[in-house]
């Protein structure tokens, strides 16, 4: 089964089609439920409508090439602060939406 669902040796990144292997690899925000929603709804990782909230907590995970540097906390456990969206290279039709957020917030 070629999709994140992986073991959390492995910690396959949950964005369509990223093939990054190296990269430090984060969890879905579970302390935070609107974030959580937003990054699925961003990502929209196969399958996972059927999956729990906690499922998807516990089983996909998203590397860091997928965060602008903006979102980094270095030092920190986690390593992003706590309303961190993943925009960069996304797969799809909201891809385009989030350019256009971060051509916005570069402006503020």
């Amino acid at each position: 089964m070629e999709d994140c669902l992986s073991s959390r040796r492995n910690k396959k990144c949950c964005v369509p089609n990223c093939e990054n292997k190296h990269s430090k690899r984060h969890r879905f925000p579970k302390s935070e439920p609107e974030i959580f929603e937003a990054w699925l709804r961003i990502i929209q990782p196969k399958g996972f409508e059927e999956l729990t909230r906690e499922t998807i907590y516990n089983r996909y995970y998203v590397c860091d090439v997928h965060f602008s540097n903006k979102w980094s906390l270095p030092g920190s456990k986690r390593g992003l602060v706590k309303d961190a969206l993943p925009t960069l290279l996304i797969p799809g039709e909201i891809c385009k939406l989030l350019l256009e957020i971060n051509k916005i917030n570069n402006l503020k």
